[in-house]
């Protein structure tokens, strides 16, 4: 007897993106891929993002990635450390001064026991739906940044492989 597995629409939107021509020169790049292990699992899915080299610094970060609701609702993100399968040490963030330091933040959201919320569990940026629902004015205020349907994980993977390997990035420390 064999069983079948019905995936939801939002995990087949995702997997469908994967398979863009978009994402794959990104990746045979070395700009990002899937991580391997843990890859999807539903709703989560990991990715690795390239990072331009930096004293003390891996050349690499994880980010886990919220995706349910795809496309329709952007992914929330956070760094991720594969070796512990749980958020990356703040301590481990990456850091950089303008637009790295602003997305990257590791003093926002504000620990909260009811919603599950930890600092740095979110990256600070119009793409990822958590910051959108504290800041609706964003919708105004970055109408070329903010997420809508048409939008794919690679635009949310650009933008953090931009601000990984821009000249604000600065490394670990």
């Amino acid at each position: 007897m064999t069983t079948t597995t019905v995936m939801k629409p939002d995990e087949v939107a995702l997997r469908s993106d994967l398979q863009s021509v978009a994402f794959l020169v990104g990746e045979a790049e070395g700009r990002w891929g899937l991580a391997d292990p843990p890859g999807i699992a539903w709703p989560h899915a990991v990715f690795w993002v390239a990072a331009a080299p930096r004293d003390g610094a891996p050349t690499k970060f994880s980010l886990r990635l919220n995706c349910e609701g795809y496309p329709a609702l952007g992914p929330t993100g956070m760094f991720w450390d594969l070796g512990t399968a749980a958020q990356l040490a703040l301590a481990s963030y990456p850091k950089g001064t303008g637009d790295t330091a602003k997305v990257f933040r590791i003093d926002w959201p504000s620990e909260n026991a009811t919603t599950g919320d930890k600092p740095g569990g979110a990256l600070y940026h119009p793409f990822d739906r958590r910051p959108m629902s504290d800041h609706p004015n964003w919708k105004t205020d970055y109408p070329n940044q903010q997420w809508h349907s048409r939008r794919t994980v690679v635009d949310y993977l650009e933008m953090a492989y931009g601000l990984l390997n821009g000249p604000t990035y600065t490394g670990i420390k």
